[in-house]
C-alpha cells in the first residue's frame, strides 16, 4: 500500500502535508472532480428546468379553460412560469465575467462568481415554478369559476 502526499488547508490557515491513505485519496480526488463538474451540472438542470417549463407553459396556454380556473389565476400561473422560464434560460447564458488566464485565483473567483449566477437563476425559476404550481392547485381546487 503507497500513501500519496497530498497539501491539506488546516483551520489556522497554514498549509501542511499529510499522508493520506489510498482510501482518503480516492475522496479528495473525487471531490476535486466533483467541483470542476458543478458548473456543467448546474447548465444541466437549468436546460431540464427550460424544457419542463416551456411544456408546462405552452400547455397551460392552450389547456387551461376559463371553465377550469378564473382568468385571474390564470394569468397569476401563467407570469410565473414565463418568469420561470425566464430565469432558466438567463442561467443558461455564459457567465461574462472577466478571467485571467495566468492566475489560479483569479479563475477560482471567476468559476465561483459563475457558479453562484447559476444558482441564483435556478432557485429563482424553482421559485416561480413552485408558486405556479401552488396557484394553480389553488385556484383548481377552491376558487370557483365566475358562472356563465
Amino acid at each position: 500500500m503507497s500513501a500519496n502526499p497530498i497539501e491539506v488547508k488546516v483551520e489556522e490557515e497554514e498549509t501542511a502535508t499529510e499522508i493520506a491513505d489510498p482510501e482518503n485519496w480516492f475522496y479528495v480526488q473525487w471531490g476535486m472532480e466533483s467541483v470542476k463538474r458543478n458548473l456543467q451540472s448546474l447548465n444541466d438542470v437549468l436546460g431540464r428546468m427550460v424544457v419542463l417549463v416551456s411544456s408546462l407553459f405552452g400547455g397551460s396556454v392552450f389547456f387551461i379553460k376559463d371553465d377550469l380556473m378564473n382568468r385571474g389565476a390564470k394569468l397569476i400561473v401563467l407570469g410565473a412560469l414565463a418568469a420561470s422560464l425566464t430565469a432558466s434560460v438567463a442561467g443558461l447564458i455564459p457567465y461574462s465575467g472577466m478571467i485571467e488566464l495566468d492566475n489560479p485565483e483569479a479563475i477560482r473567483t471567476y468559476k465561483s462568481a459563475a457558479i453562484s449566477c447559476k444558482k441564483l437563476a435556478l432557485s429563482a425559476a424553482f421559485v416561480f415554478l413552485v408558486i405556479a404550481f401552488f396557484v394553480a392547485i389553488g385556484a383548481i381546487a377552491f376558487c370557483q369559476p365566475p358562472p356563465k
